[in-house]
C-alpha cells in the first residue's frame, strides 16, 4: 500500500478469513456483527461453557 494507492483495511482479500469466537456474551455479539460487514469474513466456530448457548449464538 502506498500513499498514492490507499487500500481500505476492510476491503476483501479474495480469500475467506475464518474466525472463531470464544464465549457468547455481549462483546462477542458486537464483534460478530462487525465481522458480518466484511465480505471475506467467515464465522467458523463458537465456544461456550454450554453447547446450547454456542448453538444458539452461531
Amino acid at each position: 500500500m502506498t500513499a498514492a494507492d490507499p487500500v481500505s483495511p476492510a476491503s476483501a482479500t479474495g480469500r475467506p478469513v475464518h474466525r472463531g469466537v470464544v464465549a457468547t456474551g455481549s462483546i462477542a455479539a458486537r464483534v460478530t456483527q462487525d465481522l458480518a460487514l466484511l465480505e471475506d469474513a467467515v464465522l467458523q466456530a463458537v465456544s461456550s461453557r454450554s453447547a446450547s448457548s454456542a448453538l444458539a449464538f452461531g
